[in-house]
């Protein structure tokens, strides 16, 4: 997210509803873990590994958001006509990709 703070800093409206889409997900990540395990007591029903369960299932979740967000950061080649919001990736881009794997690596636990 902190990437895509900065690459779209200057694009308010973006910003505002990329934040409102992120507590929205959130939202849905809490509800789909409560779903995943609705039990009043989850550590008396689902035994010990419980916890272990749920910290896998959150795991699993953030990496897939990561992987949908990382589509804003990694921009789209030019003539994806239905980008959206998402910039279009330049030669520059491209060269300057490798230097910022390692700091995407780190940011989304790669």
């Amino acid at each position: 997210m902190l990437v895509l703070l900065r690459e779209y800093a200057a694009d308010a409206q973006f910003l505002r509803k990329m934040r409102a889409a992120q507590r929205a997900w959130v939202t849905y990540r809490d509800a789909h873990l409560a779903a995943l395990y609705p039990a009043a007591d989850p550590q008396s029903q689902y035994g010990s590994v419980y916890t272990m369960c749920r910290c896998t299932a959150l795991a699993e979740a953030t990496r897939k958001r990561a992987e949908e967000l990382r589509r804003w950061a990694d921009g789209t080649a030019e003539g994806d006509v239905c980008a959206g919001s998402v910039r279009v990736r330049t030669a520059a881009d491209a060269s300057a990709g490798a230097a910022q794997t390692g700091d995407a690596a780190a940011l989304f636990g790669k």
